[in-house]
């Protein structure tokens, strides 16, 4: 079963990685993502998105924005494309093709998201380090490193959800955008 679930992960990472027309606009939001978060972001908050907890709730937004833009593809884009009858009559089990699509996704953005918050790093000391080494206090590096991971994976189960009923990926998109909005404005 985990060799069925390396071979989903696998094909997802590779489908990530290419630049093919409908994927680019995850990679673009991926680098959106790490400039508007990594940089801008970081830089308006100076030494205090370093200094306190405030970046926490940063980490636990940018896994969230990732993950509704790329589960969304995962299931209605292989409906899409025709190719989730391929792909179910392959010898991969169904838990296997599920599971599989949620690592590979989950890995994904949560390497994304540690990215964008080394980089957000690197540009507070640049700018705002002023000769000091700043670093994230040890609980605010592990807290948002895990919150960001258990986001990340519960998003992604959920994005699977709505992407396995979703007719197409536009409308998987969409709910999941009004999820992720109502759960920012709850927070």
């Amino acid at each position: 079963m985990m060799h069925d679930v390396f071979t989903v992960v696998w094909k997802e990472w590779k489908e990530l990685l290419q630049f093919q027309s409908g994927r680019r606009s995850g990679v673009a939001g991926s680098l959106i993502m790490l400039i508007v978060f990594g940089v801008v972001m970081p830089l308006q908050f100076e030494r205090m998105w370093v200094e306190t907890p405030v970046s926490l709730v940063m980490w636990a937004f940018v896994p969230l924005i990732l993950i509704s833009t790329i589960i969304a593809d995962s299931f209605a884009g292989e409906r899409e494309r025709h190719t989730l009858d391929t792909l179910l009559s392959s010898r991969l089990s169904d838990g296997a093709i599920l599971l599989g699509k949620i690592v590979a996704t989950v890995g994904y953005v949560w390497l994304i998201t540690q990215l964008v918050f080394l980089v957000a790093l690197i540009a507070v000391n640049i700018v705002h380090g002023q000769g000091d080494l700043l670093l994230y206090p040890l609980e605010t590096l592990l807290g948002g490193m895990g919150l960001s991971f258990l986001l990340a994976g519960l998003m992604s189960s959920v994005g699977a959800l709505v992407s396995l009923r979703a007719a197409t990926v536009r409308q998987a998109q969409q709910t999941l955008g009004i999820s992720v909005f109502v759960l920012a404005y709850v927070v």
